[in-house]
């Protein structure tokens, strides 16, 4: 197979249907993708653990795939990608790139919930990239697995309004957002519950007038108190 368009120093986050850290190159991810009908594009670089890791990209959840500059990955379209069977690429829209995640309890209906919405490319799976947090390593679609933030997820009720106590948690998966670091290649940094309805095109309107810088915050919690300010 002849391998087709390739750009080096670019990222394409999102719609991955199949990672391998077999192989062994840019060149050779390429023709990985030429050679199986279901890829619409491909990267090559380092995942979250470090392995150099090829990543084809499949027709959804995203319509689109954005661009990130990130000097350690490859990335490109094979040969079999034509006007009937292509997915767009483009720069990330100013000011207003989304990064969301969600965190799954994986013992419950979330499991389910998660997947549905990939398959509708709908919630966090609408945000130009996307993470899942558990306790558990959880494949909720091929492509997308959970990541692990070790402790119990199960917490007591009890505050003045019987809240869930789980601060402690979020502290710790907050920290793993952080360390994984794929938030900052984005404008604004979501999460959603998985039970949440969340429209990422409205939350793009209502973002795009506030022109934050990169150390700016923006903070809307409920309107009759501090609840789940961690969270």
């Amino acid at each position: 197979a002849t391998c087709g368009w390739i750009e080096h120093g670019v990222n394409y986050p999102g719609n991955d249907y199949l990672l391998d850290s077999t192989v062994l190159s840019p060149d050779d991810c390429c023709t990985k993708c030429t050679t199986d009908p279901n890829c619409f594009a491909w990267t090559f670089g380092p995942s979250l653990d470090f392995q150099q890791t090829c990543t084809l990209k499949g027709s959804g959840p995203r319509q689109a795939l954005i661009k990130t500059r990130e000097p350690a990955f490859t990335s490109g379209e094979p040969t079999q990608v034509t006007t009937r069977k292509m997915i767009p690429l483009g720069d990330p829209p100013p000011g207003m790139s989304l990064y969301c995640w969600s965190l799954m309890l994986p013992w419950s209906y979330e499991t389910n919930l998660l997947k549905l919405q990939y398959t509708l490319g709908a919630g966090i799976f609408d945000c130009e990239e996307y993470a899942v947090y558990s306790n558990d390593t959880v494949t909720v679609v091929p492509g997308v697995v959970s990541r692990v933030v070790p402790g119990n997820l199960f917490v007591p009720m009890g505050g003045e309004f019987n809240t869930a106590l789980n601060t402690h948690i979020f502290a710790g998966i907050w920290w793993k957002v952080i360390n994984d670091g794929r938030y900052m290649f984005h404008d604004w940094t979501i999460k959603a519950d998985p039970d949440t309805v969340f429209m990422p095109s409205r939350l793009r309107q209502q973002v795009a007038a506030f022109g934050e810088t990169a150390q700016g915050v923006y903070l809307n919690n409920c309107p009759r108190g501090m609840h789940g300010p961690l969270e």
